[in-house]
């Protein structure tokens, strides 16, 4: 039975469509520190657009991706949580950072 689902089963356009989502992702989290660097200038309510329009393209991208199965779901959530894998130490998160929000 799990020889018949993996024969069917094709990981390399699940991969390809999982990367396809990180590369859509990645512009709307260079589009989420353009607007922490805008903070000191916008006001308050084109901040909470800018948020709402970042959200709102974040889930459309979302809507589209294929989902994890819970074996995987699980394996990573165990590889950030005790292995600290993708985690950022304080001097790389400030590189990302405009300077003004560095600590």
């Amino acid at each position: 039975m799990i020889s018949g689902y993996l024969k069917d089963k094709d990981f390399s356009h699940e991969q390809q469509q999982h990367l396809k989502v990180a590369d859509a992702l990645w512009p709307i989290r260079e589009d989420y520190i353009s607007l922490l660097t805008d903070f000191e200038t916008l006001e308050e309510k084109d901040i909470a657009e800018q948020r709402e329009k970042l959200m709102k393209a974040t889930a459309k991208i979302y809507d589209g991706a294929i989902q994890t199965d819970a074996r995987s779901y699980a394996e990573a959530q165990k590889q950030l949580k005790d292995k600290e894998h993708q985690f950022f130490t304080r001097d790389e998160l400030n590189k990302m950072l405009p300077e003004h929000l560095r600590h």
